[in-house]
C-alpha cells in the first residue's frame, strides 16, 4: 500500500520524472531470475546435506560390517565425495545470493541519478524547483527502498 501512495506522489509532483519508474520491471524481472535460481540452489543444499546426512548414519549403524569387509577406504571416499557436493552446491547458493544484492543496488542507484539529472535538467530550463526535485529523489529512494 505503501508503495502506491508513492508512486501517486510522485506522479503527482511530476510525471515526467516518475518515468523513472520503468526500471522497476527490470528489477521485479532480476528479483524472479535470482530467486528462482537461489531456490534451486538451496534445495540443492538441503538435498545434498541430506545425503551426507544418510551417508553417515549408515556408515556408523554398520560400522562393524565396514571394519570386516576392510571398506573403510571406500566409505571414506563416499563420504568426501558427498562432502564435495555440498561444498558445490554451498558455493553456488552463495555466489547467487552475493551478486543479487549489488545488481539490485546498482538498479536502485541509476534509477536515483536519472532522477537527479533530469530533475537538474528541468531546473536548468525553469520547469521544475531544486525543491521538487529534492522531494521527486527522496521518494524516489524511499520507493525503491520499498520494493528491494
Amino acid at each position: 500500500m505503501t508503495f502506491i501512495a508513492v508512486a501517486v506522489y510522485m506522479l503527482f509532483i511530476n510525471w515526467k520524472l516518475t518515468i523513472v519508474l520503468l526500471i522497476f520491471p527490470f528489477m521485479f524481472y532480476i528479483t524472479r531470475v535470482f530467486g528462482k535460481r537461489i531456490r534451486v540452489s538451496f534445495r540443492s543444499v538441503q538435498s545434498s546435506a541430506g545425503d551426507v546426512s544418510n551417508q553417515l548414519q549408515d556408515s556408523i549403524s554398520g560400522m562393524r560390517l565396514i571394519q570386516s569387509f576392510k571398506n573403510e577406504e571406500f566409505e571414506s571416499r563416499r563420504f568426501t565425495e558427498r562432502y564435495q557436493e555440498i561444498m558445490t552446491a554451498n558455493l553456488k547458493s552463495f555466489r547467487l545470493r552475493s551478486m543479487f544484492g549489488p545488481i539490485i543496488d546498482l538498479l536502485n542507484n541509476i534509477g536515483l541519478v536519472a532522477v537527479i539529472v533530469f530533475g537538474a535538467w528541468q531546473v536548468m530550463e525553469g520547469e521544475f524547483t531544486s525543491r521538487q526535485t529534492c522531494t521527486e529523489s527522496l521518494s524516489v529512494h524511499v520507493w525503491f527502498h520499498l520494493k528491494s
